[in-house]
């Protein structure tokens, strides 16, 4: 009998909910496996991809759209309520300062610390803030050590500038570059507590949290914004060492969508996907921003 799980004939059973379910959708998935060379699956596979890079907010650059904006200015509205001092902001990765200058329009009095790790890069992030005396440009990257490291720079294209030899398009030279210390960079700077910390570095942010252990373990970090891409494959920093990480610190972690942050616990099933995006850590003692922001 067509329809019976092996064994049910002789009993007369039908099949249980779950594997008739089961059946119907191996049998759809092999129909569709079947046609994926044909132009409509192809055409039906790319809309479907489409979609799912736009439900997952992924490859959204524009910070007035993707949510970026919109999580810094809530930290920064629980900062005054909490009235925590001077809202100290890291921009590390700043690249040629895009992030930093909207975070400047948006935050006025927010001093802004912005680090760029390529010294031609460096110059033009250099020259769009001089004079603005809210923003300290360091010609460096901000990691775990003291020192210079070879960094693979790409001319046509800054933002993909990385410590990784990532196969993006176009060529890359190799260019020596500085390097602190974020705790020594901190102390040297007088900085006792740093309000926001974005990480934007093609694959070096674990390096970045490294290097800042010991504001972390002395709760001198209140919020931390990181990119999470294709390039952590690389770096061997994986979203789950990024939870692992932040759960030391008592953190939720969280991807950044544009009208809310997906807080949730780490599912190594649904998240190590290297779909590209933003991600927002926050201590769960601020449990009333939290729920701002979910």
């Amino acid at each position: 009998m067509r329809g019976l799980l092996p064994g049910a004939e002789a009993r007369g059973d039908p099949d249980p909910p779950e594997a008739l379910r089961t059946r119907i959708r191996q049998r759809l998935w092999a129909a569709v496996s079947r046609r994926r060379r044909s132009a409509p699956a192809r055409l039906l596979a790319g809309l479907a991809d489409a979609y799912l890079s736009a439900f997952h907010n992924e490859r959204m650059n524009d910070f007035r759209l993707n949510g970026e904006l919109n999580a810094i200015r809530e930290v920064h509205a629980d900062h005054i309520r909490a009235s925590d001092g001077p809202f100290v902001v890291l921009d590390v990765g700043a690249n040629a300062g895009q992030w930093s200058g909207a975070v400047r329009r948006l935050l006025p009095e927010a001093e802004i610390h912005a680090f760029e790790i390529v010294p031609e890069t460096a110059e033009r992030l250099a020259r769009r803030f001089a004079g603005d005396g809210r923003v300290v440009v360091n010609r460096c990257g901000l990691l775990d050590e003291e020192g210079t490291l070879p960094v693979h720079h790409y001319p046509a294209s800054s933002t993909g500038s990385t410590l990784y030899d990532f196969p993006w398009q176009g060529d890359s030279v190799r260019v020596e570059a500085p390097v602190r210390s974020g705790d020594a960079y901190l102390r040297e700077a007088g900085i006792e507590r740093v309000a926001y910390l974005k990480m934007d570095a093609e694959g070096a942010e674990g390096r970045i949290l490294d290097g800042l252990r010991e504001h972390f373990e002395a709760g001198r970090v209140d919020a931390v914004q990181f990119e999470y891409t294709r390039i952590n494959i690389l770096s061997r920093f994986l979203l789950a060492d990024f939870y692992r990480f932040f759960e030391r610190y008592d953190f939720a972690v969280g991807r950044i969508f544009p009208n809310h942050v997906g807080f949730k616990p780490y599912d190594i099933w649904r998240d190590e996907t290297f779909r590209h995006g933003d991600f927002l850590a926050l201590p769960r003692r601020r449990a009333e921003l939290l729920r701002r922001l979910s």
